[in-house]
């Protein structure tokens, strides 16, 4: 085989290059031990020169790294660990709108202000005006006595209606208020006073009222003479509440019935064409009630019928006109017809 070629080693010493031959030996070569101890020497020489030649490493230089120092602390809570907005900053943030807030507010309480003194100032100005006596509607509307309502109503109390005995002459007694109507309006029409008066279910046209029996059969037969049929009989109106009323509108009720008695005899005596008693002391009576106090429009309607009964009553005395005795008697059926109804 053929020897393998050596290659020599080159050592770059400050900028030389030095090559060193290796040279193998053969086995067996007696120079052996001689040649290693001169390689050796060699080598170690090599490096003691080594050592007193200058290396010089060249690096590039670096600016030293400051490191950042961090300081952790433990959080408090959980609440901590969020950002929070530091006082400065709202104050930053709002600083520049308080003055112009404060400068509204301001300006508002001036102005609240300034308008209070000028309102008290106005108010003190306006005349007092105190609370004079109420004026009463309540007026006649003309001959015939009828008031109307005031316009205050007075303190109230309960009354009652006291009980009211009538002798009537009765032209039928009818099933419904219709029919009692139909007949009523042909009794008008002829001339004839009639109301309608509530029976039981049925319903009770009157044609003519009395102080007694006697006197309702006298005007009976009158009528009979002119086609119609009639029948003499007694009713009464009972005694039931009649809600409130004031003092000076109870008082007319107190004596209402007794007013109606007395007018209803007159009324039969100037129907029959009789002489008529003086109803001067009951005429009395009725101008003594303040009827312009009344404010109840079922009392002042009531008032209002003996009113013109008596009024009637009073011109057939005076002139003894069959219209005032028919007049007379239509008013006091209506009365009837009202007091039951109240």
């Amino acid at each position: 085989m053929d020897k393998q070629k050596v290659k020599p080693i080159t050592i770059k010493i400050n900028g030389e290059e030095k090559p060193i031959q290796h040279q193998m030996d053969k086995p067996g070569d007696p120079h052996d031990s001689v040649n290693k101890e001169q390689t050796y020497a060699e080598e170690h020489a090599a490096a003691l020169e080594a050592e007193d030649e200058n290396f010089e490493w060249i690096l590039p230089e670096q600016e030293p790294v400051e490191s950042e120092e961090f300081i952790i602390k433990e959080a408090a809570n959980t609440a901590a660990i969020y950002p929070k907005q530091t006082k400065s900053s709202n104050k930053k943030r709002f600083g520049p709108l308080k003055p112009i807030v404060f400068s509204i507010v301001f300006a508002v309480l001036v102005g609240l202000t300034y308008g209070a003194v000028m309102l008290k100032l106005v108010l003190t100005d306006k005349p007092v005006v105190t609370a004079g006596k109420p004026i009463d509607t309540e007026q006649p509307t003309g001959g015939n006595g009828e008031k109307t309502s005031p316009a205050k109503k007075a303190a109230t109390e309960p009354v009652m209606l006291l009980p009211v005995t009538a002798f009537a002459v009765q032209e039928g007694v009818y099933s419904g208020k219709d029919a009692a109507l139909v007949v009523k309006n042909e009794l008008e029409a002829k001339g004839i006073p009639s109301a309608i008066l509530d029976m039981d279910d049925k319903k009770m046209l009157l044609v003519g009222l009395a102080g007694s029996i006697e006197s309702a059969k006298e005007i009976g037969a009158i009528l009979k003479e002119k086609g119609i049929d009639f029948y003499a009989k007694e009713i009464t109106l009972s005694e039931r509440k009649a809600g409130k009323a004031s003092t000076t509108e109870k008082g007319f009720l107190d004596k209402a019935p007794g007013i109606y008695d007395a007018l209803s005899t007159a009324a039969a005596a100037a129907y029959s064409g009789k002489n008529v008693s003086s109803i001067a002391d009951t005429g009395s009576i009725l101008e003594a009630i303040d009827a312009s106090k009344f404010s109840n429009d079922k009392i002042i309607a009531l008032y209002n019928e003996l009113s013109k009964a008596a009024g009637s009553l009073d011109n057939f005395e005076k002139k003894h006109e069959s219209a005032d005795a028919h007049s007379a008697q239509q008013h006091l059926l209506n009365f009837l017809e009202k007091y039951q109804a109240f």
